[in-house]
């Protein structure tokens, strides 16, 4: 896979990795649409609409004519970073994947900004991503890891077939951070082996 590099500051390298051999380069000759993004009302971004449509099952949505009534009215996506979805666009046109320090900070921000704001956290196919594409020193991985030690339920989905969902790693972390931060239960705890043992004899 072939990088181009250029330097930023003293703490953040931009790396643009390669495209997939299977990207297919998206047509420049529609309409743009004029997205607001951030806070700040003059922030426009302006995207041609085959390649705002190609991959985002939202944003498919918002451009349906019954939820966009209006075409000359900027599409409101004030409550997203700028640096981010302008990465985002970016590869959504080049299928380059902007590697920059501060970027992944950001990016990081945002999702435990999310998580807190609205309750919800990555799905098993973002786990799958992130590990597929980051070191296994990554904080984004401890922060996955974290989620699920901290905040999973049984109702969680995915739970029979999380490795399939996500991958080994994701898995053998999540098991020894689960030991980890459990603990050593309490003598007073009485183990199953030896209150009910047997809830573990085979049925004929």
């Amino acid at each position: 896979m072939s990088t181009a590099t250029a330097t930023t500051c003293s703490t953040a390298a931009i790396v643009l990795v390669a495209p997939p051999e299977d990207f297919e380069m998206p047509s420049l000759r529609d309409d743009v649409v004029p997205i607001q993004v951030g806070c700040n009302k003059t922030s426009l971004l302006r995207v041609h609409t085959t390649v705002l449509i190609k991959s985002s099952e939202l944003l498919k949505n918002v451009m349906k004519p019954e939820w966009r009534t209006d075409a000359t009215k900027p599409i409101d996506m004030s409550d997203m970073e700028l640096t981010i979805f302008e990465a985002y666009c970016g590869w959504l046109y080049t299928g380059k994947i902007l590697m920059d320090t501060a970027f992944k900070n950001a990016i990081i921000a945002a999702i435990i900004r999310s998580t807190i704001d609205h309750k919800m956290y990555p799905s098993l196919k973002a786990v799958q991503i992130i590990y597929a594409g980051t070191p296994s020193s990554s904080p984004a991985r401890r922060l996955m890891v974290d989620f699920w030690v901290f905040s999973a339920k049984p109702t969680w989905t995915g739970l029979s077939d999380l490795i399939e969902k996500t991958c080994s790693d994701f898995v053998n972390d999540l098991v020894r951070e689960l030991i980890v931060k459990r603990g050593k239960p309490s003598g007073v705890l009485q183990r199953p082996w030896v209150e009910d043992p047997d809830s573990y004899r085979v049925d004929n």
